[in-house]
């Protein structure tokens, strides 16, 4: 029967996406639009980050402050 998975799985895939989303850099404000969200405060439960993306920007940022450009680029 279609739809007789734990009720769950769908609000699970959700937060996965909104975690990956988070993960691979993509904006706050940019998930709140997607996922439908009147408020930032409701997307910030999703935007769980990992540790390697911490790391990542702190690198980014160490990158810009030596280099003094915008996300390491000379744009």
């Amino acid at each position: 029967m279609a739809g007789s998975g734990p009720p769950f799985r769908s609000h699970l895939c959700r937060h996965t996406f909104a975690t990956e989303w988070r993960n691979a850099g993509g904006s706050l404000a940019a998930l709140q639009a997607v996922l439908g969200h009147s408020s930032v405060k409701v997307t910030e439960i999703y935007g769980t980050i990992s540790d390697d993306l911490v790391e990542r920007e702190a690198a980014r940022i160490a990158e810009v402050r030596k280099n003094g450009t915008k996300n390491g680029t000379d744009s």
